[in-house]
């Protein structure tokens, strides 16, 4: 007499395949973890030094690069332009001010 096999329940096979997607997407969820703290750190740390620098510019504590003259609204303006980087980076920001001070 044949038996019957129970066709109830999941097979070893089903499991170790439904725990492999268990661990595959908990691996890609730590790794989309990892991948935004650490973007997040170099926001801030962009941030801080654009902070930095814009400070700088806004006191013209520096020595100008160059003057020349601006036109706005039909008014020519004497101007100084200052430069400012963090010394590590090619980027600079630049400003200009009157050159009488005003």
């Amino acid at each position: 007499m044949r038996r019957k096999k129970s066709s109830s329940g999941e097979t070893l096979v089903e499991t170790l395949a439904a725990l492999l997607l268990v661990v595959l997407s908990g691996l890609l969820f730590l790794q989309m973890t990892m991948a935004s703290t650490k973007m997040s750190a170099q926001a801030k740390e962009l941030d801080a030094l654009y902070q930095r620098v814009l400070a700088a510019a806004e006191k013209q504590g520096a020595s100008p690069v160059s003057s020349g003259s601006i036109e706005i609204g039909g008014r020519d303006y004497d101007v100084n332009y200052y430069a400012y980087s963090s010394g590590t980076s090619s980027e600079k920001l630049y400003s200009y001010a009157q050159s009488d001070g005003g």
